[in-house]
C-alpha cells in the first residue's frame, strides 16, 4: 500500500469540477487512477459540458440512484437565430416554468421517446445581442440543448446551446469542487506525508442523519432527496475549511 492510499478511506465522494472536453467516464477513470480506487459517477455530463460530476468510490457507490434523482442546476449560454428583446425571453423563459414534454436529442444514447420534466426556475442573468445568459433550475434528465430549441421556437426566432455549466447536483455545488489537478496535487501531498489536503476532498460515507447543507441542524428536509443521507454535515465550515487547507497547500 502507498502512503497516498494509506490515507484514502475505503468509501467516499469527490465532487469534481469537470473540465470541457474529456467525457465524464474518462475524468472518473483519472480519478480512480488518481486515488487508487474502482470509481463510479452519477450524473453525466457531455464533453463539451463543465461543471459539478460527483465521483463515488467503494461502497459510497451505492448512492448513485439517490445521487442521480436529484436536481440539477445549470448555467447556460444560448444564442438566437434573430433580433429579440429581453423583455420577449424573460416572459417566455416564465412560460417555460412547470412541467415540460421533452424528447432526447437524437445524439443521444437513450431511446427518444417523450417525457414529461419539471422546470423550477429559469433566471435570464444577462443579454448581449443574440447572446442569452441564463441559469436554469430543474428535474434531472432534463436536457438542456433541447429546452435552448424549444425557448428559441416559442421567443420566434430559432436558437441553440453555446455553453453549459452544471453549478449543482442536488446538496453538491460547485463551491466544494475540486479540480483534477487539485486532487492530483493532494494525493501527491499525501504520499509525501501530507494527507491533510486529500482528506479536506473527500465526502466520507457515514451512517445515515439527514442534514441540509444550508443548515448545520439536523431537521430532515422537506423532500427525501433533498440532501445525500448518508453524507451528514458535508457541507460543514470543517468540510470548507479542509478544501481552502488544501488549495493554499497547492499554491
Amino acid at each position: 500500500m502507498t502512503g497516498q492510499e494509506r490515507f484514502v478511506p475505503e468509501s467516499g465522494i469527490v465532487v469534481i469540477d469537470k473540465p470541457r472536453g474529456p467525457s465524464s467516464h474518462q475524468v472518473t477513470a483519472w480519478v480512480g487512477d488518481i486515488l487508487g480506487r474502482r470509481v463510479g459517477h452519477a450524473g453525466t455530463l457531455d464533453p463539451q459540458v463543465s461543471g459539478v460530476l460527483i465521483v463515488m468510490f467503494g461502497g459510497a457507490v451505492r448512492l448513485a440512484p439517490v445521487l442521480l434523482s436529484h436536481n440539477k442546476e445549470y448555467v447556460c449560454l444560448m444564442r438566437l437565430h434573430g433580433d429579440a428583446s429581453r423583455e420577449a425571453v424573460e416572459q417566455v423563459a416564465k412560460e417555460f416554468v412547470g412541467r415540460i414534454y421533452q424528447r432526447p436529442p437524437r445524439k443521444s444514447a437513450v431511446k427518444r421517446n417523450l417525457r414529461i420534466r419539471k422546470i423550477q426556475e429559469i433566471e435570464i442573468l444577462d443579454m448581449d445581442g443574440r447572446l442569452v445568459l441564463f441559469r436554469v433550475r430543474c428535474d434531472a434528465g432534463t436536457y438542456i440543448r433541447t429546452l435552448c430549441v424549444h425557448l428559441g421556437y416559442a421567443i420566434g426566432t430559432c436558437a441553440h446551446m453555446e455553453e453549459l455549466r452544471r453549478i449543482r447536483s442536488g446538496s453538491f455545488d460547485e463551491t466544494v469542487a475540486v479540480t483534477l489537478h487539485e486532487l492530483a496535487d493532494a494525493a501527491g501531498a499525501a504520499r509525501e506525508g501530507n494527507p491533510e489536503p486529500l482528506q479536506g476532498m473527500i465526502l466520507p460515507q457515514r451512517p445515515p442523519s439527514p442534514i441540509s447543507r444550508r443548515s448545520s441542524s439536523a431537521t430532515p428536509p422537506s423532500t427525501p432527496s433533498a440532501t445525500v443521507r448518508c453524507l451528514p454535515g458535508w457541507g460543514s465550515s470543517g468540510r470548507r475549511a479542509g478544501l481552502q487547507k488544501a488549495r493554499r497547500s497547492r499554491s
